[in-house]
């Protein structure tokens, strides 16, 4: 079993593929879309809750990552899409990492990628900056947009009929911390 993704470039993929033989199972698990709040998300953006939804911004994984949360609040599966992507280098004071806390105050440079992607008129918006995962400053966001309501971060709005809209927040419990969504039931919203 891998995580994604399983190889660097194709050559490599290939090579992979060559070396454990073709009667060899290799099993690549994208994990995002089951965590709690991710798979709750997803639940409602499919659920018609929202109408047809037609836009999707995410900004709380890298890559691969972000970009199948995107593609699952969308209900994207392999459909083409047009793509357009930027980067944009700022300053930002160095926070914490893998190791920890930042032993001193430093000035680095963030890298930040954004694209959008047009999947025949469902949008796409990947934005995330390589500080996320740990800063302190820098938070993750999502916008899941459909036509009787939207997703923002974790609060859900839509609209129960043309005249009655409806505010609930998704929050997570499990042994007295966030947790578990299952069974969750809030005006007409069970998960």
């Amino acid at each position: 079993m891998s995580e994604t993704p399983p190889a660097p470039t194709l050559e490599a993929l290939i090579g992979l593929y060559q070396s454990v033989g073709a009667n060899t199972k290799i099993q690549v698990a994208e994990q995002y879309q089951y965590q709690p709040i991710y798979a709750a998300r997803i639940h409602l953006a499919n659920s018609g809750l929202l109408g047809k939804v037609t836009q999707a911004q995410v900004s709380l994984a890298h890559g691969y990552h972000g970009t199948c949360l995107m593609r699952k609040l969308l209900g994207i599966n392999f459909e083409n899409a047009e793509i357009i992507g930027r980067q944009f280098v700022s300053s930002i004071v160095c926070g914490p990492g893998r190791a920890g806390p930042p032993e001193s105050k430093e000035v680095v440079e963030s890298s930040q990628e954004i694209s959008l992607l047009n999947f025949d008129g469902k949008l796409g918006v990947f934005d995330f900056t390589d500080d996320q995962y740990f800063s302190w400053i820098r938070s993750n966001r999502v916008l899941v947009c459909g036509e009787l309501g939207e997703i923002v971060n974790n609060e859900v709005c839509y609209l129960k009929d043309y005249k009655t809209p409806i505010s609930v927040s998704l929050k997570r419990h499990n042994a007295g911390e966030d947790g578990n969504l299952e069974g969750f039931s809030h005006k007409g919203i069970t998960l």
